[in-house]
């Protein structure tokens, strides 16, 4: 017995009556109405937590749990629900009964605000107490709560449910900051925000964006808010990082976009070579925090981590913080640190892929070294046969399987297979885009290309290469709203001068067209074989052979195809064929072969069809494709800015 009271729990079982009795009611104090009201709240609490607010193992624990502890913070629980609600459960639950609601009614009241101010105005209606008796207006009163509070958390669920799917739990991790404040440690501020977006996005229902995107907010004064909207997120994740000698110690918190309300904050130190078993815990506290709980497959999926070497990894660290840079001279160091990171480890395919994703921001560059082609090869296959569930060495595998042996079945299986374990990779969708553009599936090339752009907004090439992929479905208006907003972003590229100039040509502005692509030499001085290309669609021959013959005199395999770009345009196929065949060829020259090409108009030439063939590509797929768009309308996919 207790305060007069039969209690009907038993020791280890299911807790019934303790567990919803009012601090008054389980010392013995005086009971009134207001202990009916704690054990609403305690019942919304349950409803919204999915726990009670005080636990224990037996009935003695429950009652020192209520009458001494605090219940968790519901956010911690379900982080989406109003901010409102929970003052009114906390309120509710107060100990003191003087500081609860004094009637249902005015807890009615509460909720039924809640209710309006969440849109659900129909429903509040619904709760509105009549004009009656004072005592049937108390039980009234006291229905009304309870139904209130039924319908609120209905609908608040239905809101949680439509959260959950991959298009609403979008998070961005801002670059972390250096506690060391020591611009040479950059390289560890770059290399702990990736490994955290790297851990996020294996994660069920989140869709991470780029760190390449977020990184543009290093020392930014914008506030959360701000980059939320800007790169349309619900959750920011900022913190920062320390290495003293071999430990390391980061910080991390979540932050809800559009409050700027901290859900999530806590501080982890490690050995450096235990440095992934610190993110995937961070990733984890992040994922239970938006989600609620984590799924078997992301427990299965954080649990599988790798004993690093920390020479290794540092040096891997350094080398892909390098390449993100998209310099001449970066991209080299970066070969350099992952030359290292491979030499010390061998086994390391995360190095493996880095390096060969290095090379391969060489290939697409404009001066792609001979060997680069089997150097990329080489590293993408090394890293898939020593771990094929690396979402990062499926990439670098598909990648050269398209660019470099054109073996487009192998080429889009792990193009699949890398979205598969990593579903925020925007450079898989990105390229996987470009691959379906080689076989006229546009639906689906746009789609994805979206998708990549989505997950790397504020990277200004990829955002103007979606442009020409709206121009070539003969989406103008489209495609010049991307260009535009390449531009807006800074693109140092030349591309958005480029999808400028293609979609002008399509629509007959040829003077237009050439205006632009002037500016995309200006830009790029090394794409000045498409301005020769523009001037011979606009019928300025002479300056288009002027062009032809500066960047005949030293070519790269990038001017090859170039030259194969103008010659196609002047209607001269030998020269244009002798280009086609220039060796090494360009990552680019697949592209060749399209419908938007120019070489298309080219497709009764025999020598045609031995470039098909050549490329693996169906024999009879000239003459089946749509009507030639004339000039120079394409240009494959370049993620550098050389």
């Amino acid at each position: 017995k207790l305060a007069g009271r039969t209690l009907l729990t038993q020791t280890g079982t299911t807790l019934g009556t303790v567990a919803y009795m009012s601090p008054e009611q389980a010392t013995g104090g005086e009971v009134d109405y207001r202990t009916d009201i704690w054990s609403l709240g305690v019942i919304l609490y349950e409803m919204v937590a999915g726990e009670r607010p005080f636990k224990g193992d037996y009935e003695q624990a429950v009652i020192y749990s209520l009458l001494n502890a605090e219940p968790e913070f519901l956010t911690n629980h379900r982080p989406e629900i109003p901010s409102e609600l929970e003052k009114v459960i906390e309120k509710a639950l107060e100990k003191d009964p003087q500081r609860r609601y004094a009637s249902a009614g005015e807890l009615a009241e509460d909720l039924e605000g809640v209710l309006t101010r969440l849109g659900s105005g129909g429903d509040a209606e619904l709760l509105r107490i009549p004009r009656m008796g004072r005592r049937q207006k108390r039980r009234a009163a006291w229905a009304a709560g309870i139904v209130a509070g039924v319908v609120l958390l209905a609908a608040i669920f239905m809101l949680r449910d439509e959260a959950k799917s991959p298009d609403t739990f979008t998070i961005a991790v801002l670059p972390m900051s250096l506690e060391s404040g020591d611009d040479a440690d950059e390289w560890l501020s770059s290399g702990m925000t990736d490994a955290l977006i790297t851990d996020l996005a294996q994660l069920e229902n989140l869709r991470v964006i780029s760190s390449r995107s977020t990184m543009r907010y290093r020392n930014s004064d914008r506030s959360v808010p701000e980059i939320a909207r800007e790169l349309k997120v619900s959750y920011v994740v900022d913190g920062s990082v320390r290495k003293t000698g071999d430990q390391v110690q980061v910080s991390a918190r979540l932050v809800d976009g559009a409050s700027d309300q901290y859900v999530w904050a806590d501080r982890f130190e490690s050995s450096f070579s235990e440095v992934l078993d610190t993110q995937a815990l961070i990733a984890q506290a992040i994922a239970e925090k938006i989600h609620g709980a984590v799924t078997p497959n992301d427990q299965a999926r954080l649990s599988k981590r790798r004993t690093i070497d920390p020479e290794t990894y540092e040096a891997y660290l350094k080398g892909m913080h390098h390449l993100g840079k998209y310099t001449p001279e970066d991209i080299k160091k970066g070969l350099a640190y992952l030359h290292e990171a491979v030499e010390k480890n061998p086994g390391d395919a995360q190095a493996w892929a880095g390096l060969a994703l290095g090379y391969v921001t060489v290939g697409h560059g404009p001066s792609p070294t001979p060997d680069v082609r089997q150097r990329a090869k080489a590293a993408a296959t090394r890293a898939i046969t020593l771990d094929s569930t690396l979402a990062e060495a499926q990439a670098a595998y598909a990648i050269v399987k398209d660019y470099y042996d054109w073996d487009w079945d192998a080429a889009e299986r792990a193009f699949k297979r890398s979205i598969e374990l990593n579903p925020s990779l925007a450079m898989s969708h990105y390229h996987y885009a470009w691959m379906l553009v080689m076989f006229d599936r546009m639906d689906e090339a746009i789609a994805e290309h979206e998708l990549a752009v989505e997950l790397d907004p504020l990277f200004p090439p990829q955002v103007a290469w979606m442009g020409d992929i709206y121009r070539m479905a003969g989406r103008y208006e489209e495609a010049l709203r991307e260009a535009d907003k390449a531009l807006e972003l800074g693109d140092k590229s030349g591309i958005a001068y480029l999808v400028r100039g293609n979609v002008f040509a399509e629509q007959g502005d040829l003077e237009v067209a050439v205006v632009e692509h002037e500016r995309m030499v200006e830009a790029n001085p090394a794409w000045k074989g498409f301005l020769g290309a523009s001037y011979a669609k606009a019928g300025r021959i002479q300056d288009a052979m002027r062009i032809a013959k500066e960047i005949e005199s030293a070519p790269t395999s990038m001017d090859a195809f170039q030259l194969a770009f103008l010659y196609a345009e002047l209607g001269n196929a030998d020269e244009a064929f002798r280009w086609v065949d220039y060796e090494p060829s360009h990552a680019f020259l697949p592209w060749l072969a399209t419908r938007w090409a120019p070489l298309y108009s080219l497709s009764g030439d025999p020598r045609y069809e031995v470039f098909l063939e050549r490329l693996g590509l169906p024999q009879h797929r000239a003459s089946e494709g749509k009507p030639v768009a004339q000039g120079p309308n394409v240009l494959p996919p370049s993620m550098t800015h050389d």
